[in-house]
């Protein structure tokens, strides 16, 4: 039951869908895991994570995290709540990502790897990016790629997304 995560907040959709794809890329032998980008079932929060912020989502690696950030409840749907990146290794440790949800998860897809969205936020040309990403392929083994890009496909055509570019 995802309810008490949300407190008085109607889950989005698109949050209810993200839960049903993970099960069923489960029954495949896969996971959101291959994108960084895994649905949170349990309150997950560090000493820094915004206290008017709802947790909804976590890369799996150095406790970073996506949530809505409510503005103590003046925002009236998670819908259009903006989007914001909790990294407890990173100074500063909050980042705001996207104005909302659907902005979010077309820079999920424009990335390999959500992780690389907050790697992303500071970089001011393509080519920094680029060298990142050939990096990331670089030390992926063949197989994890292969799996990833199913991953990534199904998510893309879940949601009819199209990649945002990071740096317009």
């Amino acid at each position: 039951d995802l309810m008490p995560l949300y407190g008085h907040y109607e889950i989005p959709k698109e949050i209810m869908e993200l839960h049903q794809l993970e099960e069923q890329l489960q029954k495949d032998g896969l996971s959101f895991e291959l994108i960084g980008f895994q649905p949170l079932r349990e309150l997950y929060t560090y000493s820094m994570t915004p206290p008017d912020s709802i947790p909804f989502a976590h890369t799996g690696g150095a406790g970073i995290h996506f949530a809505f950030l409510t503005d103590f409840g003046q925002v009236n749907s998670l819908q259009e709540a903006p989007i914001i990146c909790v990294s407890p290794t990173n100074d500063p440790p909050i980042r705001y990502v996207a104005r909302n949800l659907r902005e979010f998860l077309q820079l999920v897809v424009a990335v390999l790897h959500a992780e690389m969205l907050e790697q992303f936020w500071g970089y001011k040309d393509e080519a920094m990016m680029n060298r990142e990403i050939e990096e990331f392929l670089h030390d992926s083994p063949a197989d994890w790629t292969k799996n990833r890009q199913a991953v990534h496909a199904r998510f893309k055509e879940a949601f009819d997304l199209q990649p945002l570019s990071f740096l317009s």
